[in-house]
């Protein structure tokens, strides 16, 4: 996986990869539990796992604002989809203050 500090970091990725942004149709979203190249694909709630908002923010910001997404992170309650699309959104607009791009 892909981790960035800031969306510098995440601009050189599309730079070194114009293709995968050019015809990327829908996104899978979700933070991690685990740890960059722990191989376990343990998905946590955006914001609370190891890749983090800032990381998410970056990435998601190398997109147009109509672009698809999935949101995958675990759902208990109705509301835990309703916070994650929120935080989504948000990143997606760029209205929420995230480490690493503040």
């Amino acid at each position: 996986g892909f981790r960035f500090q800031d969306k510098e970091e995440a601009l050189d990725l599309k730079t070194t990869y114009p293709f995968l942004f050019q015809h990327t149709t829908v996104l899978h979203i979700n933070d991690s539990k685990m740890p960059p190249n722990s191989h376990l694909d343990w998905h946590e709630h955006l914001g609370k796992g190891c890749i983090g908002l800032g990381s998410l923010g970056a990435f998601i910001s190398l997109f147009d604002h109509q672009q698809a997404f999935i949101i995958e992170t675990p759902k208990k309650r109705f509301d835990d989809f309703i916070e994650n699309t929120d935080i989504l959104r948000r990143l997606v607009l760029g209205n929420i203050k995230t480490e690493g791009n503040e």
